[in-house]
């Protein structure tokens, strides 16, 4: 029997039949907190930036993630959030297909992450 979390997991992003390419890119699939009300989904895919990138000051060592969150009109927001110098920032890059998300993945996270070494 299916725990019922389990079955959510499934029924949540089964919609997009994104679930495995997600896991295949070494994704993560979970449903979305609470307090994510954005309309365009209640489920959130996350993994550790392979790409070289300096470090979150808040993160103690770990490396930092790429989110990808769905957002309204069957496109996606990924992101990149950390602190710098004692402030928190934010890069995204948003409105992305699923089409354009995976063909160009690899150069968003690229994108994504060159942006963030380049602040302060």
């Amino acid at each position: 029997m299916m725990r019922v979390e389990d079955e959510r997991k499934a029924k949540l992003i089964a919609r997009d039949g994104l679930r495995e390419w997600f896991v295949a890119q070494g994704f993560r699939v979970d449903p979305a907190p609470v307090w994510y009300a954005n309309g365009g989904g209640d489920w959130y895919a996350y993994r550790k930036i392979v790409v070289p990138h300096r470090e979150c000051e808040c993160n103690f060592g770990e490396p930092m993630q790429l989110v990808v969150w769905p957002s309204s009109l069957e496109g996606f927001e990924l992101e990149v959030v950390g602190e710098a110098e004692g402030l928190w920032y934010k890069v995204s890059c948003y409105g992305v297909t699923p089409s354009e998300l995976k063909d160009k993945i690899s150069k968003i996270e690229a994108a994504l992450v060159a942006a963030w070494n380049a602040l302060v």
